[in-house]
């Protein structure tokens, strides 16, 4: 029980650290002065958001490499977009109703784009409500999405799915 606390204190410490040495290249959503990376990032997450899973697997190098929450039910490593959709987006729309990812603050690191935001939905079988925040640290490379890391309240996830 402990490792729920420590992990979001230290995912906090590092969030503000990543914030300050960002700088002036934070972006809050307006695609003004957006790089070329945020820019990709963004376009991913409205396509996930308007349901256009081609446009999202379309956005993934096919050497992507996923990693996703440990103790999550979808928790694990992931290689290539035809892992990442049927591990994980596909058990998505299957657990969960109302589901959305949605980004809320953009800080621009170059070839790293780190994402803050929410995750909401309501448990299928439980109907147990999530809604927690997420910090996504994107990768990329020749204008595609390399690597992915997650990083959630793990505990609000199994919290919502055991109602």
């Amino acid at each position: 029980m402990r490792t729920f606390v420590r992990v979001p204190i230290f995912l906090g410490a590092f969030l503000l650290v990543v914030g300050a040495m960002a700088g002036d290249l934070e972006t809050s959503g307006d695609d003004s002065g957006d790089s070329v990376n945020v820019g990709l990032v963004k376009s991913g997450y409205a396509a996930f958001a308007a349901g256009d899973m081609d446009g999202v697997v379309g956005l993934m190098s096919p050497d992507l490499v996923w990693y996703e929450a440990e103790t999550l039910p979808y928790g694990g490593v992931y290689h290539g977009p035809d892992a990442v959709m049927e591990n994980i987006f596909t058990a998505l729309g299957r657990d969960w109703s109302d589901y959305a990812a949605e980004p809320l603050r953009f800080i621009d690191g170059g070839d790293h784009v780190v994402v803050l935001g929410e995750y909401r939905g309501i448990h299928v079988e439980s109907g147990g409500r999530l809604k927690t925040p997420f910090a996504h640290v994107w990768r990329m490379e020749e204008g595609q999405l390399v690597e992915f890391h997650q990083f959630t309240d793990t505990a609000a996830w199994l919290a919502a799915a055991d109602g």
